[in-house]
């Protein structure tokens, strides 16, 4: 048996085609038409990328929250184990109401705090470099010279 074509199968697939093609060259010629309107000079792109690429200022802020977050975990762990071997230390001396380890606890908590404070402080100055970033770009007086 010879097989036959389906001709419909074949249009739908060129005219799927032809639309796929023509949507691609569509968002191509608006991407060049938005990177028309957003060239920067040298001084607005030292600017722009503190917060673009890796390596920049906006990119270290952004890996000091993760190990900070990270610390949050390993200073959790480490204060319950101190109380814990304090609490055991104590019981297997006889005496179970004692702390022996009470200034280490307070360290380990202050740097706990500490900790949290440096998290808030990051996320601020993340969030600060981002509308400084807007700030000076949309108060750019070159930028205002080229739109008129």
């Amino acid at each position: 048996m010879q097989a036959t074509r389906q001709p419909t199968r074949d249009y739908l697939f060129l005219y799927a085609l032809t639309i796929s093609m023509l949507c691609v060259a569509f968002m191509a010629d608006q991407n060049s038409a938005t990177a028309e309107e957003e060239k920067f000079d040298r001084a607005q792109n030292l600017v722009v990328n503190l917060n673009k690429v890796q390596g920049c200022a906006g990119w270290y802020l952004l890996q000091d929250i993760r190990k900070v977050q990270e610390m949050d975990h390993d200073l959790g762990k480490a204060h319950f184990q101190i109380q814990e071997a304090d609490k055991n230390y104590a019981k297997l001396r006889g005496k179970p109401d004692d702390r022996y380890l009470s200034t280490l606890i307070m360290k380990v908590e202050k740097a706990q705090q500490d900790r949290k404070m440096l998290e808030e402080d990051l996320h601020e100055a993340f969030d600060q470099l981002r509308t400084s970033i807007k700030e000076v770009l949309m108060t750019d007086p070159e930028r205002r010279n080229k739109k008129h």
